[in-house]
This record gives C-alpha cells, sequence and structure tokens, in this order.
C-alpha cells in the first residue's frame, strides 16, 4: 500500500504536464473519495449495528437459557455425570435434581442422608468415612427426582480440594456437614473457598447453593433437655455457634441449620433442614439448567463452525447490501 500510494503521488506530478486534464482528475478523484468515505462511514455504522443486535440476540438467548439447545431437548437429557452414576443406563428417568453432601471425616454425612430421605439407602458412615463417591435415587422431603451423593472426607491438600471442586460442579445444590463442637474449621473453609474459585473461572456456570448442617449439636454445653430428650433450638450456645459458622464460613445465617442424630434421642432440626433445603431448590435449579446446557450442548465441529459463519454472513449482508443500494 505504502508503494502504491507513492507511485500515485509521482503520477499526479507527471499529469500536470496537461495542467487541465490533471485539474479535472484532480477534481474527480477527491470527489470520488469524499463518496467513498461517506458510503464507508456509512458501512461501518451498518456492520457495528448488525455485531450490537447479533450479540444482543445471543446474550438474550444466554440468560434466557435457550442457546442452540431446545427446552424440549434439555427436558430429556440425561446428563454423563448422572449416567455414569446409574451405570450408564438410560432409565428413562428425567435428570434427577443433583445433591452432594460433604465434610470432614466424622461428621455425620450418611447419617444425614439417612435422615433426610424418605426412604433409607445409604450406609451409615464406617470408621474412616465413605471411601467413595457414591450416589442414591431418593425422594427427600417435600422434593421428588432428586440424586444424593455421598462423598468421601474432604482432604486438607490443595490438591484434594481442587479435585473436589471439580466434582462439586456435577452437582446443583450441597449440603456441608459441619461438626458442631469441632473448633477447627479451617479444612471446611479452605473446601467451600476452593469451590467459590472453580466457579468464579466458569463464567458461564452457576455456582450450587451451599446449605450447611450443623451436626452433632447435642455435644454443644447446653442448659438441658426436654423431658423427651429434646434439645432447645434457642440455647444460647446454638444460637452463637451457628453464627461463629455463618461468619466463619461466608454463609448466610438462614442456611446454617444446627442438627443432631444422636442415638436415643428424637432428631433434632432435620424438618428445618428439609425445609432450608426446599427453599434453595429455585436457586439449585437455575446451576442444574446451566449444568444440563453445557452437557448437551454440541461438541466442536468443523461444520459446526462453518454453518454459524454463514449464518452470520447472512445477517451483516441483510444489513449492508440495502445501505448500498440506498446510496
Amino acid at each position: 500500500i505504502g508503494m502504491a500510494e507513492k507511485a500515485y503521488d509521482i503520477w499526479r506530478l507527471i499529469r500536470l504536464a496537461n495542467p487541465v486534464t490533471a485539474a479535472a482528475q484532480e477534481a474527480r478523484e477527491q470527489l470520488t473519495k469524499h463518496l467513498y468515505a461517506n458510503v464507508r462511514d456509512q458501512l461501518a455504522r451498518q456492520l457495528a449495528s448488525a455485531y450490537v443486535r447479533e450479540v444482543g440476540r445471543a446474550a438474550i438467548d444466554l440468560y434466557g437459557g435457550r442457546l442452540r439447545v431446545s427446552e424440549a431437548e434439555l427436558a430429556r437429557h440425561v446428563s454423563s455425570s448422572t449416567l455414569r452414576d446409574r451405570g450408564q443406563q438410560a432409565t428413562g428417568r428425567a435428570e434427577p435434581l443433583r445433591i452432594l453432601v460433604a465434610g470432614r471425616a466424622g461428621a455425620g454425612k450418611s447419617s444425614l442422608v439417612n435422615a433426610l430421605s424418605k426412604e433409607v439407602r445409604a450406609v451409615v458412615d464406617a470408621p474412616g468415612g465413605t471411601r467413595n463417591y457414591q450416589a442414591y435415587d431418593v425422594e427427600l422431603e417435600g422434593l421428588t427426582g432428586a440424586m444424593v451423593i455421598d462423598s468421601p472426607r474432604v482432604g486438607a491438600t490443595s490438591k484434594e480440594q481442587r479435585g473436589f471442586a471439580a466434582k462439586a460442579a456435577d452437582s446443583d445444590l450441597i449440603v456441608w456437614a459441619l461438626d458442631a463442637h469441632r473448633d477447627d474449621a479451617r479444612v471446611d473453609l479452605a473446601a467451600i473457598t476452593a469451590i467459590r474459585s472453580h466457579f468464579a473461572a466458569q463464567s458461564h456456570r452457576r455456582q450450587p447453593p451451599i446449605v450447611v448442617a450443623l451436626t452433632h449439636a447435642d455435644m454443644l454445653p447446653q442448659r438441658g433437655r426436654g423431658p423427651r430428650g429434646e434439645i432447645d433450638a434457642q440455647d444460647a450456645t446454638i444460637i452463637e455457634t451457628v453464627r461463629e459458622a455463618a461468619e466463619g464460613l461466608g454463609i448466610p445465617k438462614n442456611d446454617v441449620v444446627p442438627v443432631s442424630l444422636a442415638p436415643g434421642y428424637p432428631p433434632f432440626n432435620i424438618e428445618q433442614l428439609s425445609m432450608r433445603i426446599a427453599a434453595r431448590v429455585p436457586d439449585a435449579r437455575q446451576a442444574q439448567l446451566l449444568r444440563l446446557m453445557e452437557d448437551a450442548a454440541p461438541r466442536w465441529s468443523a461444520r459446526r463452525l462453518l454453518g454459524q459463519t454463514g449464518k452470520a454472513a447472512k445477517s451483516a449482508a441483510r444489513s449492508v447490501v440495502p445501505s448500498i443500494f440506498k446510496k
């Protein structure tokens, strides 16, 4: 381009040998250049307008939950994680709400699953906690079509916590079992922070809501039990422990529920925990929608890319061609 411009300038000097012709050509070129600049600016505005419309349409599709996956496809789609947990068996059942029960060893995760479920299918924690992720199709109180994943103990190393965070990406709601009488919750906080960091880096996903079950509330020092061994939920020690747990983990206080499943005593606050889980189901459904959209989205292919490029070119042409003819 630089060489062409220099050659053109030389040509303009040479043609001055005939001043009349040179003046006429110079005037014509200046007029053409002016018209071209106007058309170019108009085309740029048309292309920018088309670009904004396409971006807006894509944003509406994204946040409206449509994208390239239809509502019907999402309704019948079963994620690869659920198929794997069910042994790759297409049972005809829809995608369940996946609830991950997590916590450190001895926090009572499996016992919590049993208490929440209408039908007991899990095995109570053996010494050392659950070794692998175990999934159960269960019906929780007030929630049908749920899958509860009982997880192994949360590890203390950063590698274990990153791996746990990646597993949490396959869930829609997390019930975190936190031992109420354990003073040190640094491992729990580090694991929850790893989950938050994982989803912060995945802008197309929504972090599952976290409900904390403050287990072993019966082991906290209290004024005493009721006539049938009931625990007073308004006991000052319990209220203070809930507040400290909420502040320490960065969880809303309403999402921290003290519970107890001590043998020989009636379950404490399990109904309240079920109600709190049910209250977070709408947020869990949003997390599930984005998880399913990612899992059901067509994988990358050259044919699909060419098709999308062709559609974009047609859209730009529809915006640009009318403006050219108008000029």
